[in-house]
């Protein structure tokens, strides 16, 4: 007999692990499914659980993946699916849905693959396919929150891997656990001392005193797989609700009828975690204008962050992290990432250790002026723009000592500081401008630009 809404996963058993995420959402969506990590046996029968399974099931997702090419039990499933489907339409009924789900990217399509709806996870974003996943079983949005296996979230404490920022798909390091766990401890021990803020107090006090169950959660395999559940159930829904909030941003930045090129930027770096730039170019239905470049950095601060760069050898904040905190974070990397590197990277270091160590010093001073960068979108586009400028603003100390002598750059000049910039990629509008400014603040006359 059909149950509404229950969902049959087919999928090949060397695949278990990587069906994770997909059972974390329809355990937080509180969808109903069938999933056999054990591969049933009965020679040339479907086991009769799994065909009972089938026959109850609304939903077949096929788990698509090179190994799913090869696996008798998928085809033999998905032939028992495809069997009750002409069945029920010889009898009009229409019910029954097949939905692949391509998980590698060289999956050669198959005959049942043909179609249908089929959702590309290869990839994409984790939170966009199950977005296209959610909506082709019609499962609205939760309401009161996911609902997983017995965490640490689900009886009332924070999950530790979240807590952490460990990822829960990674293979264990009990190592970079410990790494870890160090730098949220100095952390909290600083926030309980340092924060004006009480409810920061009171979540760095609580936390302090779950570290020893944090220790023994984390050391067992077992708790360790039920928190790593739970954290999927987390992730997913938050991904959830962080694909709401980009669709209601663009509702209301398209409202004035365009959107900039720059608000497009911001959108993809604050939500590259759950959707590609295509995906969000894919909503956007009116007139996309220019981009807008914002000033850079005032003097001081950006040679306060210059100056302990070049000390360390490093080109930028976002080096310094990837080094020091992340191998992954790149220019690219959301706001929120580089805030939180860059929290971890000040929290690393006790007062006593970072006295004892020129190096500690600069790079904790780094950090805190990465955390100001990074606090909200407009001071890290200021310093992108920095940047940016940075080889520009190289090719002017040159020209502003080659022309010191004569306190004029003549047309020659102009033409071959132009040449340079365009090099560097700069247009000639632009460029002059600055060349202009130099001249302007210096006193020097410049020709014109020709």
């Amino acid at each position: 007999m059909l149950i509404k809404g229950k969902v049959f996963i087919s999928h090949a058993h060397e695949d278990n692990a990587r069906c994770r995420p997909l059972l974390a959402a329809l355990t937080a969506w509180g969808v109903p499914y069938w999933f056999d990590t054990e591969q049933a046996t009965g020679g040339n029968e479907l086991a009769l659980k799994i065909q009972r399974a089938i026959e109850e099931s609304q939903y077949f997702i096929r788990v698509c993946t090179l190994s799913s090419v090869s696996s008798f039990w998928v085809r033999k499933e998905t032939g028992a699916f495809v069997s009750l489907q002409a069945e029920d339409f010889r009898r009009g009924i229409e019910d029954r849905v097949l939905i692949p789900v391509i998980l590698d990217p060289g999956y050669p399509l198959q005959l049942e693959d043909r179609g249908v709806v089929q959702i590309r996870a290869a990839g994409a974003p984790e939170a966009s396919w199950l977005d296209n996943l959610r909506r082709a079983l019609v499962v609205p949005m939760p309401i009161n929150g996911p609902r997983g296996p017995a965490s640490s979230s689900s009886r009332g404490q924070p999950n530790f891997f979240l807590l952490l920022d460990l990822d829960p798909d990674a293979l264990w390091g009990d190592r970079l656990f410990q790494t870890r766990l160090k730098e949220m401890q100095n952390r909290w021990v600083w926030e309980t001392m340092y924060s004006p803020r009480p409810d920061i107090v009171r979540a760095a006090t609580r936390n302090l005193s779950l570290v020893p169950e944090i220790r023994r959660v984390m050391s067992d395999l077992e708790a360790r797989a039920q928190e790593i559940e739970g954290a999927h159930v987390e992730l997913s829904a938050l991904s959830a609700r962080r694909l709401d909030d980009l669709n209601r941003e663009l509702a209301v930045i398209q409202a004035k009828g365009y959107v900039e090129r720059s608000e497009i930027d911001d959108l993809v770096r604050r939500y590259q975690t759950t959707v590609s730039e295509q995906d969000v170019r894919e909503r956007i239905t009116v007139p996309i204008r220019g981009e807008f470049r914002p000033e850079p950095l005032e003097r001081y601060p950006a040679d306060s962050i210059k100056r302990p760069l070049d000390f360390l050898g490093e080109k930028s904040l976002y080096t310094l992290l990837a080094h020091t905190v992340d191998p992954s974070i790149g220019i690219n990397t959301d706001s929120a990432t580089l805030l939180l590197a860059s929290e971890r990277l000040l929290y690393r270091w006790t007062p006593e250790e970072m006295a004892q160590s020129a190096e500690v010093r600069a790079k904790a001073s780094l950090a805190g002026r990465a955390a100001l960068v990074f606090r909200n979108e407009e001071t890290r586009a200021r310093y992108d723009e920095t940047l940016r400028r940075q080889p520009l603003n190289e090719l002017l100390k040159t020209y502003e000592r080659a022309c010191a002598a004569s306190a004029a750059i003549s047309s020659e000049q102009v033409r071959m500081f132009l040449g340079e910039a365009r090099r560097l990629g700069f247009d000639d509008e632009f460029a002059y401008e600055q060349l202009r400014a130099l001249a302007e603040r210096r006193h020097w006359s410049i020709a014109p630009r020709s």
